[in-house]
């Protein structure tokens, strides 16, 4: 491209391919080398779609990296291009890769359209002005309110797929070195049982393991014959680091599975649309919390839904009420991530405790469930926007990938309800 011109996209945005920027109204922004040979090679092939191996080669043409590394530089150039939904600029094109198709060509300085300033531009520009100051404000007004939401960012971690003889594995973590870690533990974990237990019993199932700088979680379901998960056979466990060896111990010595069958203290007698069963390795007397969901559908493939949330002490199966919730949520498909069907964007509207957590109760100490709740409590009062990452859905099954608090599964309580449906169809 000539040095002197600059693209302008529907956005409004435009970049300079001799500068390496991208300039807005309100900003300019350095593109970082891979960003701007990504760009400058989707611009000059906008004839056709590009494949993701010519992308990852132009982006990197001295280095070997994997998909994600084109994914990640995808989600930050659609930010720096200011996409209002995804593929308003940079189009997904299945199975295939990328493609830009609208944009306009200028010489650098040069406005579109310009035209002769007379009365009646002038006029149409302070009518221009007067709503820009409304449109300002009302932007000022959103951003006060949700002033501590943090944007959408799924680059802060990373998966690789791996193979335990008939078990597929997914490992999840910020880093190359998490992903080691974590392959290490599963391989340690499964010879050790393995060595244990004759004939094997850990065959045929999908696990899933997550690490970040507080715990680990890890779930998993036994597969049937169309590599499903089998009804029953879903489980999730969280600990913090500290507390893999006790973990791999209580796997290990097959002690049988956390599953409760869990008895409600309420008189709320609703049946719920979704179920949630988490247990937790800590030195807390919390064993498990269970949630239940009620759910209603919304315009614009949107979903209401309140939750109530239940612990249960590890002397006693009787659960007793944690904290009510109530939040918007709304699934929307992805197919820039590797191993993740949709992100859930979740909207929160109410929290109020139900369990008053204090300093002096024996039941609060090391309690990684009071630990979650606390910093849910603080996301919902400060109605903080946050995502989570749909990572199986099948029937009345579905895993979820929570960056703060790892992985669970979600019950269907109708096995032909599909609570992720618009991000699956």
């Amino acid at each position: 491209m000539s040095q002197a011109e600059q693209i302008k996209f529907p956005t409004g945005v435009c970049f300079i391919p001799s500068l390496g920027i991208i300039k807005s109204d309100n900003a300019t922004q350095e593109l970082n080398q891979s960003e701007r040979r990504i760009l400058n090679y989707l611009l000059a092939h906008s004839h056709r779609p590009s494949t993701k191996q010519a992308l990852i080669k132009a982006g990197w043409p001295e280095r070997e990296v994997t998909e994600a590394s084109l994914f990640q530089v995808i989600r930050s150039l659609r930010i720096k291009l200011q996409e209002s939904q995804k593929g308003e600029i940079i189009e997904t094109v299945p199975r295939l890769g990328y493609q830009i198709c609208h944009f306009e060509v200028l010489a650098l300085g040069e406005l579109p359209h310009d035209k002769k300033t007379n009365k009646s531009s002038r006029t149409k520009r302070i009518s221009y002005s007067f709503l820009a100051v409304i449109c300002v404000f009302v932007i000022i007004i959103v951003l006060f309110k949700y002033e501590s939401s943090p944007t959408l960012n799924l680059q802060d971690f990373h998966s690789r797929q791996i193979s335990l003889d008939t078990n597929e594995i997914l490992v999840v973590g910020k880093d190359d070195d998490v992903l080691d870690d974590l392959t290490s533990k599963m391989n340690a974990l499964y010879q050790s049982y393995n060595a244990l237990h004759s004939p094997r019993i850990l065959e045929n199932h999908r696990l899933y393991i997550y690490k970040n700088e507080d715990i680990y979680s890890i779930a998993w379901c036994e597969l049937d014959d169309d590599n499903t998960c089998i009804k029953g056979t879903d489980l999730s466990y969280s600990m913090r680091l500290k507390d893999w060896p006790t973990f791999e111990n209580y796997i290990l010595s097959n002690e049988g599975e956390l599953k409760d069958t869990a008895k409600i203290q309420t008189d709320f007698a609703r049946q719920p649309a979704a179920k949630v069963f988490l247990n937790y390795i800590d030195d807390s007397k919390i064993q498990s919390k269970v949630i239940h969901y009620f759910i209603s559908n919304e315009p614009n493939n949107a979903f209401k839904y309140s939750s109530i949330s239940y612990i249960a002490n590890k002397n006693s199966k009787l659960h007793h009420v944690l904290s009510i919730k109530a939040a918007n949520y709304q699934a929307i498909p992805t197919d820039d991530i590797p191993n993740v069907m949709a992100y859930i964007k979740i909207t929160p509207e109410m929290f109020h405790w139900a369990y008053q957590p204090n300093k002096t109760n024996s039941l609060n100490q090391s309690s990684l469930a009071l630990e979650n709740e606390k910093h849910e409590q603080v996301i919902y009062d400060g109605r903080q926007v946050a995502f989570n990452h749909l990572l199986y859905h099948h029937n009345h099954l579905s895993l979820i990938f929570c960056e703060k608090s790892g992985l669970y599964w979600v019950h269907a309580t109708n096995e032909q309800d599909v609570l992720f449906k618009t991000a699956i169809d």
